[in-house]
């Protein structure tokens, strides 16, 4: 009797440790888990950014979208590349809330840190050429507006500051109001008279540049990932832009 039981004690013993040594590899290393948290940590901002934008907090929301490219270009805060499209997707709605938020910046002030969110070169690798520019125009005009002004100088400065930059091209764009004739002509228009601001500001700055322009009047809407979460006027607005392509003349 006292031989089974001592059986029976080391069978449930051994079935214990076999138990145990199963349980054990379900558990990822520490390391494996802190590394999953920095590769989403960019996600849970943007996740930010998009409730942002619902709520039509733009300002807020370009800031979230900003910080997180930030995090994306990062080795560190994120060790696993996002991939080209992901990228892409962040500097769309980064660049669609920075057109539609109000200049919370005092006028005249201007920084490098604001030309690294408007004329972001790269992240992870993925170069940028094309940057969305909120620089407005009163309604069927080529005044800038107050905002339009602003954006105008915060350009320049950016431009002023810019390495190894020697041509740009702008592109001006209208809603679809009106006809197909005048908003080409509007376009343009739109483009010179921030050409010709561009020229005057950096001649006082003793630099030249060559900058090219081009209308496509209301032919290239802009491309919206959630269309639902603007108003018409939002839309509209975010159609009434010109976009600035850098052109990099080979040495």
């Amino acid at each position: 009797m006292i031989k089974l039981c001592l059986s029976l004690l080391l069978f449930i013993f051994l079935c214990s440790c076999q138990a145990v040594k199963e349980e054990k590899p379900s558990f990822a290393p520490p390391d494996v888990e802190t590394n999953d948290t920095h590769s989403v940590q960019w996600k849970r901002v943007v996740e930010r950014g998009d409730n942002a934008a619902k709520e039509k907090r733009w300002k807020k929301a370009a800031d979230f979208y900003n910080h997180a490219l930030d995090l994306m270009d990062e080795p560190i805060a994120t060790p696993q590349a996002p991939s080209v499209a992901q990228i892409k997707k962040v500097l769309r709605r980064a660049s669609q809330a920075q057109l539609l938020a109000e200049n919370s910046r005092k006028q005249g002030t201007r920084s490098i840190f604001e030309c690294s969110t408007m004329m972001r070169s790269n992240v992870r690798g993925l170069k940028i050429i094309r940057h969305l520019i909120p620089v407005q125009f009163e309604f069927g005009k080529t005044i800038f507006s107050e905002k339009g002004q602003e954006y105008a100088r915060q350009l320049g400065y950016c431009l002023q500051h810019a390495k190894g930059l020697n041509q740009i091209k702008l592109i001006g764009h209208t809603d679809e109001k009106g006809s197909y004739e005048l908003n080409d002509q509007l376009s343009v228009a739109r483009a010179k008279a921030l050409k010709k601001y561009l020229d005057l500001y950096l001649q006082k700055k003793g630099l030249k540049l060559d900058i090219f322009i081009e209308g496509r009047g209301e032919r290239e809407p802009l491309a919206l990932d959630n269309p639902d979460d603007y108003t018409q006027a939002e839309i509209d607005a975010l159609n009434r832009r010109v976009e600035v392509i850098n052109k990099r003349r080979k040495p």
